[in-house]
């Protein structure tokens, strides 16, 4: 009796169906920055069943795990999404039926290579939109010609039965989606609603898997390579019961079954992760019959119940998906669209055993070559999860997750690939969550290729050739940017406790310097507040910015060199003291020298009189107390003039330098002036005097005047001499 296969997804196998699509997809998935809510909802209440509903899309890797929609409360299923600005593409999905199948031609889908997706365009504003299942209608109706048939099967020939059900073109041949229910006597039934017309099934369960008709019983119908039951429904409820395998009612006699031991040598792949064996006897499942290993030689068993005769089959693991048999090879026989492994199962139990996709005993190395990716994600805040997804693993966002152990900012993952050119790209924290982010890659750079309106990484691998790549998140560049920052040391001499400005000099522009006391101004300079530091020296650092959120620096001394001394004055060592002759009337001319000099600012000069004094230029030289008012000029260079009455005069220097360091000094400067002597003169009554021979005589008044002068002088007297006869 043949066995066939049916192009469905089956309640445990959907997720490798998806797993073995995608992988073949040029699919990527959508980058996802300015995002708006979007709730995408299906209409359910007509039908499938909605098992585990979800949508998928671009959006989250095509994967059906990642987004569940929720019952509303009458059969809409919904899920709120955020999703970037633009055409977003989606489906839906329920175990009972697998993906949505819509027509390229409706007006809510667009075809995207293999896959016709529903379209939504997404403008910034927060929407809902609603579908019936596998259409562009609001909602599912009432299925229109529908009529209740109840199928069942007579298992009562069986010891033991697991999970019986029944599918066919009304749930898209998914065994998961109507199960049938014990009536009490070993025959199981369910009743569907099936539309009028010529409708397709088989009965299912777990130890036999499905059923396996013989073309050209009255029962059933066969299409293409497939042979099904087939019941006319015209509006009229019926139920059908027919034994198993058979168009007869009831079940006769139970097949026998041989337990035949089924292994793989898996020990030339790099990894084997949940290996397991399919195939019709367990309704292409591949989580119903895992093979171990448990001797550790890399070959994997499962013993499995088989009826007589031909029996298919095929081995999977994780990594590989399913075997890709070669039609043709000794071991394989087609069927349909699969190609399986066969073998023809007699009463006796054995045991055989092949290599991975061979009909030889050992396992054959597949072609391909390690590749380590790695990825530099630099400083990007809040970074849990980096992990590696492409079509090698179904653009999965977290099928292959990186590691950073030595915490340098640096993920990566070796992963071993079949030969060709291989899309994949970078996912930050992946599983669709707010926190996901997909790498910005841009069309047209030198490691990337757009297919289908998706840009992604790709890379060419060679059999046996390993390679490693290394990228910055985003980028083509391998290594975050050296910016090669030259900055030198700066010193700050003769300063005080100002504010200074400076040109940093650094290169390349457009960084930012910091330190103690530091405030960068945005222009290349920075202000130096030197109030808070003392002398010394300080780190400065200057930071430019450069990917990713990262920054490169540079550090240079900053020297302060504090003015911490006053100027030097140089002034007369000893006071100076001026005697005036007491019949002196004049004040006292006083000479004397005074220099400024400072070991920043140099030397000093004179300020002008009563004009402003300029710090670390200028000095002045006062008379701030004495008896009188003194005056004291500048007698060009380093000589002064003072102009003194008699009395003790203070003279005062004062200097103060650019930042504020000052001095005074000051000196004495005394003029004494005895008292002058009394003027005590009496004229002489008679004076003799000899004339000359002219009869003349010169006549003074020392010689009329008799006692002291006093400070009179003769000059100061005048003697007329007169006749006394006149």
């Amino acid at each position: 009796m043949e066995k066939t296969n049916f192009t469905f997804i089956s309640p445990h196998h959907w997720l490798k169906a998806l797993a073995m699509l995608l992988a073949f997809s040029l699919m990527g998935i959508q980058q996802s920055y300015a995002q708006t809510d979007i709730t995408l909802c299906v209409d359910f209440s007509c039908g499938p069943a909605a098992i585990a509903p979800s949508v998928l899309g671009p959006f989250n890797g095509e994967n059906a795990g990642a987004n569940p929609v929720i019952d509303q409360g009458n059969g809409i299923y919904c899920a709120t999404v955020s999703l970037p600005d633009g055409d977003q593409q989606f489906r839906f999905f329920t175990q009972s039926a697998g993906q949505e199948t819509l027509d390229p031609n409706a007006p809510c889908a667009v075809v995207n290579g293999t896959f016709v997706n529903r379209v939504v365009t997404v403008a910034g504003t927060p929407m809902t939109v609603t579908y019936a299942w596998n259409s562009c209608d609001p909602d599912c109706g009432t299925p229109p010609g529908t009529t209740d048939v109840t199928l069942c099967v007579d298992l009562s020939c069986f010891q033991s039965v697991t999970a019986p059900s029944v599918a066919g073109t009304f749930n898209g041949f998914d065994f998961g989606a109507n199960p049938l229910t014990d009536q009490g006597n070993g025959t199981y039934c369910a009743t569907v609603a099936l539309a009028n017309g010529l409708q397709e099934y088989k009965f299912f369960f777990q130890e036999q898997g499905q059923e396996d008709l013989t073309p050209g019983d009255p029962c059933t119908m066969t299409t293409g390579p497939f042979t099904n039951r087939v019941v006319n429904v015209t509006g009229t409820p019926v139920t059908e019961t027919y034994g198993w395998e058979t168009c007869e009612p009831d079940c006769g006699a139970p097949p026998v079954l041989t337990d035949v031991t089924l292994c793989v040598d898996l020990s030339c792949l790099p990894s084997s992760t949940a290996p397991s064996v399919l195939g019709p006897f367990n309704g292409e499942n591949a989580g119903a019959n895992m093979v171990t290993d448990p001797d550790g030689d890399g070959i994997y068993c499962a013993t499995v119940a088989l009826a007589q005769g031909d029996q298919q089959f095929r081995f999977f693991t994780q990594e590989e998906n399913q075997e890709n048999l070669d039609p043709g090879a000794a071991c394989t026989v087609t069927n349909g669209p699969f190609v399986n492994r066969v073998i023809t199962v007699g009463s006796t139990p054995f045991t055989v055993t092949y290599g991975w996709e061979s009909c030889g005993l050992v396992c054959t190395p597949p072609p391909g070559a390690d590749v380590t990716f790695c990825v530099n994600v630099g400083c990007t805040p809040g970074v849990n999860t980096v992990n590696l997804f492409g079509q090698f693993n179904g653009f999965n966002p977290v099928a292959n997750l990186m590691d950073d152990s030595d915490g340098d900012g640096v993920y990566c993952t070796t992963v071993f690939l079949r030969p060709g050119p291989q899309e994949y790209r970078f996912l930050i924290n992946g599983g669709g969550g707010a926190t996901e982010l997909a790498e910005p890659l841009s069309p047209g750079d030198a490691c990337t290729v757009t297919n289908g309106g998706f840009t992604n990484r790709i890379i060419t691998v060679a059999d046996g050739v390993d390679q490693a790549v290394t990228f910055l998140f985003g980028s083509c560049q391998s290594a975050l940017t050296d910016p090669d920052i030259t900055f030198s040391d700066i010193t700050l001499s003769c300063v005080g406790d100002e504010v200074v400005t400076v040109t940093g000099g650094a290169t390349p522009a457009g960084g930012e310097y910091s330190g103690q006391g530091v405030t960068d101004n945005g222009d290349g300079t920075f202000d130096v507040d030197l109030s808070l530091l003392d002398e010394g020296d300080y780190t400065l650092t200057y930071t430019i910015d450069i990917e990713l959120g990262c920054v490169a620096t540079e550090t240079a001394t900053l020297t302060v060199d504090k003015d911490t001394w006053a100027p030097l004055i140089i002034y007369p060592s000893q006071d100076i003291v001026v005697t005036l002759d007491p019949c002196d009337q004049d004040p006292a001319i006083v000479f004397f020298e005074v220099g400024v000099t400072d070991d920043c600012d140099g030397d000093h000069f004179p300020a002008a009189p009563g004009g402003p004094v300029v710090p670390g230029s200028e000095f002045t030289v006062t008379v701030f107390s004495g008896p009188s008012l003194g005056t004291v000029f500048s007698a060009g260079g380093d000589r002064f003039m003072g102009v003194f009455q008699p009395g003790t005069y203070q003279v005062q220097i004062s200097a103060e330098d650019a930042v504020g360091n000052f001095r005074d000094e000051d000196f004495q400067i005394t003029v004494l002036q005895g008292d002058p002597p009394p003027t005590n003169l009496i004229c002489n009554s008679v004076v003799n005097a000899t004339l000359n021979g002219d009869c003349q005589r010169f006549i003074t008044a020392d010689m009329v005047l008799e006692g002291d002068f006093g400070c009179a002088q003769e000059s100061d007297f005048q003697v007329n001499i007169v006749n006394d006869d006149d």
